[in-house]
């Protein structure tokens, strides 16, 4: 085989593999940054990063289309909150071949399960309306594609897991109509969910007016 089949389980081992070899053939002319960016922040065929500048993502971006170029591959799709960076690529690499960079306008893209608003730079959640019957099968349906990978929304989804957990103690079936009091909690949450498309993250937390900050503590409490 030349191409990977698309969908075997092999698949996403076959790519990565094959993106790791790109590096190890052609490691020489390319700075330490340039790599390790290749070898830690690539997911399968998206690559995330953050650089402290404007003139390092420029930089960062030639270079990874240069290395990668030596393997065959084509970086396209390229999302930023700098407009700077992006006119210094093609329309056609761009996540937006449309993109009005004189407004200073910039797309919306996405990270898996999660979406992210370059303008702002801030991370965002999509909610799509739905009429599901109040049956554990449209329960779950409305509360799987809520999930992200930073659990964000799991205060708010916790919600209502737990009385989905007791539905299957209760050994309701998976299409009968959910009885009380779960029922009313299954309500409330959902004239809650429209909500949910109002609350924005900042996507860096480090003050930007700080550059010099050498010790960041970060404190969680569960």
């Amino acid at each position: 085989m030349l191409v990977p089949n698309f969908g075997a389980a092999s698949s996403p081992c076959c790519a990565n593999r094959s993106v790791q070899q790109t590096v190890d053939d052609n490691e020489e002319p390319f700075s330490p940054d340039v790599i390790n960016t290749v070898r830690r922040n690539f997911y399968v065929n998206d690559v995330l990063k953050s650089v402290p500048n404007k003139e390092n993502a420029i930089h960062l971006a030639e270079q990874l289309i240069q290395l990668m170029k030596e393997g065959g591959f084509q970086l396209t799709k390229f999302a930023s909150d700098s407009s700077k960076l992006l006119a210094t690529l093609p329309e056609k690499e761009r996540a937006n071949p449309a993109l009005n960079l004189d407004l200073d306008q910039v797309p919306i893209g996405h990270a898996p399960g999660l979406h992210w608003d370059a303008e702002s730079d801030t991370f965002l959640f999509k909610v799509v309306p739905t009429n599901k019957l109040p049956t554990k099968h449209g329960i779950l349906s409305t509360v799987r594609p809520l999930f992200d990978l930073l659990s964000f929304m799991g205060p708010f989804i916790l919600q209502v897991k737990v009385p989905l957990q007791g539905l299957w103690r209760m050994g309701i079936q998976w299409d009968k109509r959910v009885p009380e009091p779960p029922l009313t909690q299954w309500h409330r949450w959902m004239e809650s969910l429209p909500l949910v498309a109002k609350i924005k993250i900042p996507r860096c937390f480090r003050n930007p007016c700080r550059a010099t900050t050498t010790n960041v503590q970060l404190h969680y409490f569960v």
